[in-house]
């Protein structure tokens, strides 16, 4: 363990529970991880610049919103000096428990919905059992055969209209989830490197940039997460390293 105190988590993040599920369960020992590593673990930028991975995708992950992609937290796991092969196992084990809960919270609202538990054999059928909640009805189906439910799959089968459905399903919701994740992604950022400015005595712009041969703005951008840290990797490492003194 770290003589020095931990590095403070960034407010944005927000607290979470055990009792939040099995993404915030493993969000927190993700967040651990990062305090165990002591004052200077790399922030989220900086890990972003050298794994060349998204900042949206480490933020969702300490945030509990998803699962990461085993590229995304093989950065995490490394900037922070945990043990690989321990944290895939837990992450196969919390993927699993997600689905299944996932899918039971679906299946209760499909309950509520319908009234019966045995799955239509056809999207007309389904369609024609409640016709005013038809839509509803539908998402939610889609929404089970995105989480590898088999009876929402077979109910796809063969039908290229509900097929068209679930396309456009799977679209507008991941639409929705980026222009939402880059947002949060972005003030995060920028809040996490307020931090590390403040750590570093709160030098003005035109000072780092001088340290960092970079032009103010490109120093001002890099700090306000303005700059993409996978494409700008090296802007973003020459700021950290003279913050880091």
């Amino acid at each position: 363990m770290p003589d020095h105190p931990p590095p403070r988590p960034t407010p944005l993040l927000g607290p979470l529970s055990p009792e939040d599920g099995p993404r915030a369960r493993f969000a927190i020992a993700l967040r651990e991880l990062r305090d165990d590593a002591g004052f200077d673990a790399p922030p989220i930028d900086v890990i972003a610049a050298r794994y060349q991975v998204s900042r949206s995708s480490l933020h969702h992950a300490l945030r509990g919103q998803r699962i990461p992609t085993v590229p995304v937290l093989a950065a995490l796991v490394r900037a922070w000096g945990g043990d690989e092969a321990y944290w895939l196992r837990l992450r196969t084990a919390t993927e699993e428990e997600e689905l299944e809960r996932e899918r039971l919270a679906v299946k209760a609202q499909l309950n509520r919905e319908l009234d019966w538990t045995d799955p239509p054999l056809h999207v007309r059928e389904l369609i024609g059992i409640k016709p005013d909640r038809a839509e509803v009805v539908a998402r939610l189906f889609c929404e089970l055969a995105d989480l590898g439910d088999p009876d929402a799959i077979a109910v796809f089968d063969g039908d290229r209209l509900n097929e068209q459905r679930w396309a456009d399903h799977q679209q507008a919701a991941f639409a929705g989830r980026v222009r939402s994740r880059d947002a949060e992604a972005r003030a995060e950022a920028a809040a996490e490197w307020g931090e590390w400015l403040e750590r570093a005595g709160c030098p003005d712009i035109r000072t780092i940039a001088g340290y960092a041969g970079l032009s103010s703005s490109q120093v001002a951008a890099v700090l306000g997460a303005r700059t993409d840290p996978v494409q700008d990797w090296q802007m973003v490492e020459k700021v950290f390293t003279v913050l880091q003194g």
